[in-house]
């Protein structure tokens, strides 16, 4: 806020509260100039809305202060929510590139820009994205799983999901899956080959 606009600020907070103005004009001008200072980075409007706020929670004078903290927890919750995007600067010319990171993150901390959302993230599938590469299986002379273990398991004490083996009752791993996971495959086969 610009020492102009403290005067205003605080004629508007003494419709709520008048003890904010004191009736000696030299305390007032001491008063307005304190302020000043001390809100120098708040906007005017931001300052309005959180003495609002004060006074809606609390029957206590506000003092500026509170307006500087509400306003640095707010930008602090704000920059929280902002996900760092490279802005559209050569990033060989140092200087420019920090100045427009540096930019970017005081708009959103002043509130005049949104913070930039996290980028979502799209699903992958173990068989989309498997997690080592078929020619590196091939070198290694790892054989591919075998199509049953695509669906879970049905016999009761296995129940082994999908891409995971089969178990004995002892809780050891099977070489090869139940013949009612064989069978529960081919069935699934079948039904989409007639679908």
């Amino acid at each position: 806020m610009s020492p102009d606009e403290i005067p205003g600020l605080l004629k508007t907070i003494s419709l709520a509260d008048p003890r904010i103005l004191p009736p000696d004009p030299d305390e007032l001008r001491g008063k307005t100039a304190m302020w000043a200072a001390v809100l120098a980075d708040v906007p005017r409007e931001y300052a309005l809305r959180a003495a609002q706020e004060h006074y809606r929670r609390s029957p206590y004078p506000i003092l500026p202060s509170d307006i500087v903290a509400a306003y640095k927890a707010d930008a602090a919750a704000r920059l929280g929510r902002h996900v760092e995007q490279a802005p559209p600067v050569d990033p060989v010319d140092e200087v420019a590139y920090r100045r427009a990171l540096r930019d970017g993150r005081i708009a959103v901390a002043h509130g005049t820009q949104p913070p930039a959302p996290v980028p979502a993230i799209a699903a992958a599938t173990p068989a989309d994205r498997p997690y080592m590469p078929d020619w590196v299986r091939a070198q290694l002379g790892i054989r591919p799983r075998p199509p049953e273990l695509s669906v879970p398991c049905p016999k009761d004490g296995c129940r082994a999901r999908p891409g995971t083996a089969c178990i004995t009752p002892t809780g050891r791993t099977r070489t090869v899956a139940h013949q009612a996971r064989r069978d529960a495959h081919a069935h699934a086969e079948a039904g989409q080959a007639s679908a």
